[in-house]
């Protein structure tokens, strides 16, 4: 919409300087410039308006002629925006940054797409992914609000595809405007030094916004992008000097970008160090077969022990990062989950290879297991398996399946191979849980003298934030007093 606006301004300034008789022109360039300007206030984009008078006072700049013409638009825009309902609300919003809440999140998603940049700047998080990995390991854990983009169209390029794209974009954009824009001054060619202007509103809008893959916003700009470089071809053709300016032009595009790119990745390293906890991804072997999945760390303070969380969310293992690996992270422990298939054999089977793994390859220690509905029972029966006692130093499972999958494996008979301690949650809601298999396996542990004790919770008197850290609370002293 900038873009076009300032087109339309160029085009318009060139009439009135070389066509001031022709009133009829004059009238409908002045009617539909105004027009273009009120659409633009009515759509209560501050990005937008700041994009937009950037790129005007730039043209006013570059403009030898037409520029008193050229200020009383730019004062009809500044109208405009306080005759548009709330406009200078809206607009004086701006300054009140602790205030605004749209504000703060943006800056708090940009501080979170540089941290992602700094840990992934060879290769990025991969295209499309930024919002999947913003929310499982940059997003504040109290923040709701979920988010494709970095709202940023240079941040959001360079976390899902690393620093070395988002420099070569920087360099060809850069160059070709430059040169476009220097060309476009020296001549005064007021229709490409429109276009220029409107390039630069646009690059000033991908600060605040993230546009690349709205493709009626993307094709504008790569259609008055191709008039720059045809422009640029042209000149490179006709004109000897041209070749000349063109190598400075390319140089100093080249020094700006490095600059830009280094200032991004510092700034980025500097938030990534501040962040409380640290990810890695890991790749283990089960059964002759690869099984990914994240190691969380803690960055301050002494380590407390590990935690090994069975999970039954084996489609999407980076919902649980925020909720609860980076969180139990945040308490001092190690917290290390896989995604695969937890039902069955093969899942008991692909829990204890994966325990083991991780005692020896990663060298944990001090290994509590941790699990949720399935995982949860697969880690109470690895917690009654005789090749885990050296290495299991407790276990608690969050609504744990009572539903044991094998004759041979019932309660009874495995709680004498129980030999750690063991906290189960029970949701009062799962009254599945809290009968059957679950008592037996409860009555096994009084007769034994084994140690277990049972949690219970609410859902419908605990929001999921309240419960969650009513379940964190009692983990943390339940290993503590384990470890």
């Amino acid at each position: 919409m900038a873009g076009l606006v300032l087109s339309a301004v160029a085009v318009w300034t060139r009439t009135i300087v070389h066509s001031f008789s022709r009133q009829i022109l004059l009238s409908i360039a002045f009617f539909s410039t105004v027009i273009a300007l009120f659409g633009l206030a009515l759509t209560y984009s501050r990005g937008g308006w700041f994009s937009f008078a950037i790129g005007f006072l730039v043209l006013i700049i570059m403009v030898n002629n037409g520029k008193v013409i050229l200020i009383y638009l730019f004062g009809i825009f500044i109208m405009v925006l306080t005759l548009v309902p709330s406009g200078s609300q809206r607009t004086f919003s701006i300054l009140e940054i602790e205030n605004d809440p749209s504000i703060a999140n943006r800056i708090t998603v940009w501080k979170g797409a540089l941290a992602m940049i700094a840990d992934h700047w060879v290769h990025g998080v991969g295209e499309g992914k930024f919002g999947t990995q913003f929310s499982a390991w940059y997003q504040p854990i109290l923040m709701k609000t979920s988010y494709i983009a970095a709202l940023n169209n240079y941040f959001t390029l360079g976390a899902e595809n690393g620093v070395f794209i988002l420099w070569g974009y920087l360099v060809l954009l850069l160059v070709i405007l430059g040169f476009s824009v220097h060309q476009a001054w020296r001549n005064q060619n007021i229709l490409l030094l429109g276009i220029s202007a409107a390039q630069i509103s646009y690059l000033v809008s991908g600060l605040f916004t993230y546009s690349l893959t709205f493709w009626h916003v993307t094709g504008m700009f790569l259609f008055l992008y191709s008039i720059l470089l045809g422009y640029l071809l042209m000149c490179l053709w006709n004109d000897p000097c041209a070749k000349i300016r063109f190598l400075q032009d390319t140089s100093s595009a080249i020094l700006l970008s490095t600059f830009i790119v280094s200032l991004i990745y510092a700034t980025g390293a500097y938030l990534s160090m501040k962040l409380p906890t640290a990810t890695e991804p890991v790749i283990a072997q089960s059964r002759e077969s690869s099984i990914n999945g994240f190691l969380v760390r803690p960055k301050k303070g002494i380590e407390k022990g590990s935690i090994v969380y069975l999970h039954d969310n084996e489609e999407n293992i980076l919902e649980i990062g925020k909720t609860i690996m980076r969180p139990l992270a945040k308490r001092g422990y190690v917290v290390l989950a896989f995604s695969y298939p937890m039902d069955g054999i093969d899942g008991l089977r692909d829990s204890l290879e994966l325990v083991n793994w991780s005692y020896s390859h990663l060298h944990l220690r001090k290994i509590c297991l941790l699990g949720t509905g399935v995982g949860g029972r697969n880690a109470m029966l690895l917690a009654c398996s005789n090749p885990m006692k050296q290495k299991i130093s407790c276990v608690a499972a969050i609504n744990a399946s009572v539903d044991w999958p094998f004759p041979e494996l019932a309660p009874m008979q495995q709680i004498k191979n129980l030999n750690v301690p063991l906290l189960a949650f029970i949701d009062s809601d799962c009254t599945d849980i809290v009968s059957g298999e679950m008592q037996i396996f409860e009555k096994a542990c009084t007769a034994q003298k084994k140690h277990l004790e049972v949690q219970s919770f609410i859902n419908a008197d605990k929001t999921s934030y309240d419960k969650w850290f009513y379940i964190f609370q009692k983990l943390d002293a339940f290993f503590n007093s384990s470890l």
